[in-house]
């Protein structure tokens, strides 16, 4: 199965982003670090960047309610995870209650934070 990803980028162990066109995008599976740990221990090659995928979740991608994802899009991220891609969702409603760029900006840099992402001199 293949999906398009809103944006895809790579992060190496330090930290760093790493040039898309260096990686090849597409993860080897199982992955490394199974949830469930079954297959992990047998993989022997070291993949040192991290896949991450920004998902844009956007008003038609849920159900009437708003809160529940459709089952095409729960299937979509399911299967990404599965895959090894770390998920960051930027849901509909946090994107919208930005006021300006450097509101923005700020706030992906907390959503990007858990990554552990050197940033430039001039902060990203």
């Amino acid at each position: 199965t293949s999906y398009c990803t809103d944006f895809l980028f790579c992060v190496s162990s330090s930290g760093v982003v790493l040039p898309v066109r260096t990686q090849d995008p597409f993860l080897r599976y199982p992955p490394r670090s199974c949830p469930q740990g079954q297959v992990a221990s047998q993989s022997t090659t070291h993949d040192p960047a991290q896949r991450v995928v920004l998902m844009l979740q956007e008003r038609w991608h849920f159900c009437r309610d708003g809160q529940v994802l459709l089952g095409s899009r729960a299937l979509r991220e399911r299967h990404l995870g599965l895959m090894g891609y770390q998920l960051l969702p930027l849901p509909f409603e946090e994107l919208e209650s930005q006021k300006g760029l450097p509101q923005l900006k700020s706030y992906l840099r907390q959503k990007l934070q858990p990554l552990g992402l050197r940033w430039g001199l001039k902060g990203g």
